[in-house]
């Protein structure tokens, strides 16, 4: 197959789009140290720039304006903000969300509830759409003759099968770890799983 050019979409992930994202990725990290007071708007600013960015590739996928490589971009945008998530929440699991082992019990800036949940929404719509995207639209990519890559420590096909695969399974589990988490934190919540104290005789 043929690799192909083609006029990109800078209003979704052009050089200023991009720019913006690695700037409040690393912007956020920095003022945990030397601004703790901006923290919390700059976490607000995040989301509402990946939620915009999200909606308007929701919009675009629907009108089938752009390419699946296009998607893949504004994905990695979207959800390269998240992944720090993912060794956090795997941590969890694996020590059933005891808060002794927590690594952010003590945060230099505790993240508020409300932000927290809708965060949360966020990654999982993201984490949704990652996985249709690969389960459905990039078995599309070749139909034109042209062929489309990713990356993974080296360029890929975009529709290479153990790609597509890899990248399925990480959706999966980073959504399943999601659903333990959240229905740890409900049973906390609604004290099921708390210990019941022992009743001393004597």
């Amino acid at each position: 197959m043929s690799t192909c050019t083609f006029i990109g979409n800078t209003d979704m992930y052009g050089l200023g789009i991009r720019i913006g994202f690695y700037l409040q990725w690393f912007g956020n990290i920095l003022a945990l140290w030397v601004a703790r007071g901006e923290v919390q708007g700059m976490r607000w600013s995040n989301s509402l720039f990946i939620a915009a960015t999200f909606l308007a590739l929701i919009i675009q996928t629907e009108k089938d304006n752009l390419r699946p490589v296009e998607i893949y971009i504004i994905l990695l945008l979207t959800f390269g903000g998240y992944l720090y998530f993912v060794p956090l929440y795997i941590w969890r699991l694996l020590t059933g969300c005891a808060p002794e082992w927590d690594p952010s019990r003590f945060p230099l800036v505790k993240a508020r509830k409300l932000f927290s949940a809708l965060n949360f929404l966020l990654l999982v719509s993201v984490s949704l759409f990652q996985l249709w995207f690969w389960i459905s639209k990039v078995e599309s990519v070749g139909s034109d003759g042209c062929q489309e890559y990713g990356f993974f420590f080296a360029k890929l096909r975009l529709n290479e099968k153990g790609f597509v695969v890899a990248n399925i399974l990480f959706h999966f589990f980073l959504l399943l770890c999601c659903l333990v988490v959240l229905c740890i934190t409900i049973g906390k919540v609604l004290k099921i799983l708390e210990k019941k104290e022992s009743v001393r005789i004597g």
